[in-house]
């Protein structure tokens, strides 16, 4: 039997067959990897149509590309990356429009049960709630979507997660919460895609400047309006870029009414807090030295006052002794302007 197996493992065909299956197996997750990477395949006038949708969507032609998306989507009504596409499409025109959300309504309502297997139907609903001021409910839908938006492959998917933190940043910065609009503002201009103008950039331009105004993030908002003045080059100034150069001045005018701080004023006002701190402890500690002595003594003679305790045990101190009571309660006197008030067991000068 030992012989027979040691035959079988140095036959050269079983060897060949056995790296043939670890060879065929790596292929297989090599070409599985690669599908999830590129997205599902579709037929070429299909992927002509996601194209050409996305640039016009880029441009700000929203009517073209919906219509040049049904177009598709009447040969393959249940396509998921056409009826993708078309939300995004919907989605950002209700956003810069939104005297067209109906459309939202309608979609959502076609879309049924296909909403709980793409991103679609939760970002539909989501820009519903935003633009009725639900900010709870579209932040809730936001959470689903980002659940399939992160299982989501395919040349749609960075679009589909720049409209996100879009949606989000617009539902934090109009619900108040300045700070994490401020963070989801970030996001959303990381993933701006590229080349976009027309009315999107403008809409994110100016929310992004109340965001970031809000948040008291002067500084970042001059550096990244005054990066959008200018338009590209071989093009003349559009809507975006004046909408950049007005809030630009807004930022500007809020630093120059913003005051201005001393870089020493800090570590002086810390340094005369130590001094006087220093100075009341000593007070404190003389004061407690001088009660304390005045107790011992009252204790050995309770027919003796305090005052005359606390004189007799250090009579050379100048703030002790019926000398320095006297002249602590002058002082008092003068500064108060009346009589000088004694003190029980301190005789005066004339006694």
């Amino acid at each position: 039997m030992t012989n027979g197996s040691d035959d079988d493992r140095n036959d050269p065909a079983n060897t060949l067959r056995s790296v043939g299956s670890t060879l065929g197996g790596w292929a297989k997750r090599v070409g599985k990897a690669i599908t999830e990477a590129t997205g599902p395949q579709h037929p070429e006038e299909v992927v002509r149509a996601l194209g050409q949708a996305h640039d016009l969507r880029r441009s700000g032609q929203y009517a073209a590309a919906y219509e040049r998306l049904q177009t598709q989507l009447k040969a393959r009504p249940g396509d998921p990356s056409l009826l993708l596409s078309l939300a995004l499409t919907i989605v950002e025109q209700a956003l810069v429009t939104p005297d067209r959300a109906d459309v939202l309504h309608l979609f959502a309502e076609g879309l049924g049960k296909r909403s709980e297997r793409s991103p679609a139907g939760p970002l539909v609903e989501a820009t519903l709630h935003l633009l009725r001021r639900e900010f709870d409910a579209s932040l809730d839908a936001l959470r689903r979507a980002r659940k399939l938006i992160d299982e989501l492959t395919g040349s749609l998917q960075p679009e589909t997660r720049f409209v996100y933190h879009l949606l989000t940043t617009l539902a934090q910065g109009r619900r108040g919460r300045h700070e994490r609009a401020l963070l989801e503002l970030h996001k959303t201009r990381a993933r701006l895609p590229e080349g976009t103008r027309g009315p999107l950039r403008q809409l994110l331009l100016a929310e992004g400047a109340q965001v970031a105004l809000a948040a008291e993030s002067i500084d970042e908002a001059i550096a990244w309006l005054g990066s959008e003045t200018e338009p590209p080059e071989g093009s003349e100034p559009d809507a975006s870029a004046r909408t950049a150069r007005a809030y630009l001045a807004l930022a500007l005018a809020g630093r120059a009414r913003r005051p201005r701080r001393d870089p020493g004023a800090h570590g002086r006002l810390a340094g005369r807090r130590a001094r006087l701190g220093r100075r009341d402890l000593l007070r404190k500690r003389r004061r407690g030295d001088e009660y304390a002595a005045a107790r011992t003594h009252a204790a050995a003679d309770p027919h003796q006052s305090e005052t005359q305790s606390a004189a007799q045990t250090r009579p050379g101190a100048p703030w002790q002794g019926v000398d320095g009571v006297r002249r602590r309660r002058r002082r008092r006197a003068k500064h108060r302007g009346g009589p000088e008030q004694k003190r029980e067991g301190v005789p005066s000068r004339a006694a």
